[in-house]
């Protein structure tokens, strides 16, 4: 049974906190569960996948989100893996977690592979087998029912395709783990998830009426997620509206949060 406003994700460096900066921490701010399973080094088949399906490693974890964001798959490349994957069976165990995260009844976000021509260690080989398993990603989300979150687009530099743009880049060609990149995916993720989050009831209203206003009813307004693309970071603000009367005059007050 799922729990709302949770969230399990699964990835590899790009998502890891010490690579990644933490942008799962940043969507904690806002008051949004996040249970956090990646790693940095780990492949979708054989370290992935086997954790994340029934009886695996990860299986009581995602029993409790309603929100499933899964990433990787860079190193899962032939120059990187230690599996000796193609994208066919890449995109076999994406599948399978896919297929999982929904017989759970989590609704599922798929990133697929950034950008990384600028990484010492690419070639040509690697980089028609990252466009041919982003290919399938894109072809395949109204089949399998996941949303895909296209960090390849997001993060790509348009003047020199294929490549991070620098203000992303972790300077390694590979990670786009730098700060302002983490805000970018951070704000990237929220315009996605944001029409999934519930609002959470104000449980104990403040009271203000120590003196003669004695309020006749307490409106909450709950939640407000308030998304920017761009670097700055999304905010979460709450407010009520207090309605009562002093000394036979109505009066109203706006509380923010």
């Amino acid at each position: 049974m799922s729990v709302r406003n949770s969230i399990i994700t699964v990835g590899d460096s790009i998502s890891d906190r010490p690579y990644g900066h933490g942008w799962a921490d940043v969507i904690k701010r806002h008051h949004i569960y996040v249970e956090d399973n990646s790693t940095g080094g780990t492949e979708i088949v054989g370290d992935m996948e086997p954790k994340f399906i029934a009886g695996g490693e990860w299986s009581g974890r995602r029993d409790n989100c309603n929100i499933a964001i899964l990433q990787g798959g860079i190193n899962d490349l032939k120059g990187f893996s230690v599996y000796g994957n193609d994208e066919d069976v890449m995109f076999a165990s994406m599948t399978a977690m896919i297929n999982q995260a929904k017989a759970d009844g989590a609704t599922v976000f798929v990133m697929n592979v950034a950008p990384w021509k600028s990484y010492i260690g690419w070639s040509v080989e690697e980089q028609a087998m990252t466009d041919a398993y982003n290919a399938l990603l894109a072809a395949n989300d109204s089949v399998l029912g996941y949303t895909l979150i296209d960090l390849y687009s997001l993060l790509e530099d348009p003047s020199t395709p294929d490549t991070l743009l620098p203000a992303y880049d972790n300077r390694d060609g590979l990670h786009p783990t730098s700060p302002v990149a983490r805000d970018v995916i951070v704000n990237e993720v929220l315009s996605f998830i944001a029409p999934l989050i519930e609002e959470e009831p104000m449980l104990n209203p403040i009271k203000l009426w120590r003196g003669a206003v004695q309020p006749a009813s307490v409106s909450p307004l709950g939640n407000q997620l308030k998304i920017w693309r761009g670097a700055v970071q999304p905010v979460v603000t709450k407010s009520s509206t207090i309605t009562g009367t002093n000394n036979g005059v109505a009066i109203s007050i706006d509380i923010g949060i």
